[in-house]
């Protein structure tokens, strides 16, 4: 496992592991408020998603990308802060 300096060449490969690792949850929820309700709360969760990490991704040069090289597209995108607490996208 590498920990980089994240750069905008790898900001699909990041985007498209948040958005597989965020579908189960929105599914679940989906099932808990049904159908109808859960598309007036998120229309398109898939869209939010990719915004919210994008934004992420644009804000302050002190994030990191993690990579596993045995595994396709498992980048998981940190954001360092001086505490060495983190938080995920």
């Amino acid at each position: 496992m590498e920990i980089e300096p994240y750069d905008d060449s790898r900001l699909d490969v990041v985007v498209r592991l948040s958005l597989r690792a965020w579908e189960p949850v929105f599914e679940s929820i989906e099932k808990v408020m049904g159908a109808d309700i859960f598309r007036e709360q998120h229309p398109d969760w898939r869209v939010t998603q990719r915004s919210a990490v994008e934004s992420v991704c644009s804000g302050p040069p002190n994030l990191r990308v993690c990579g596993v090289p045995a595994v396709p597209d498992c980048e998981v995108l940190q954001e360092a802060v001086s505490t060495g607490a983190a938080s995920w996208a």
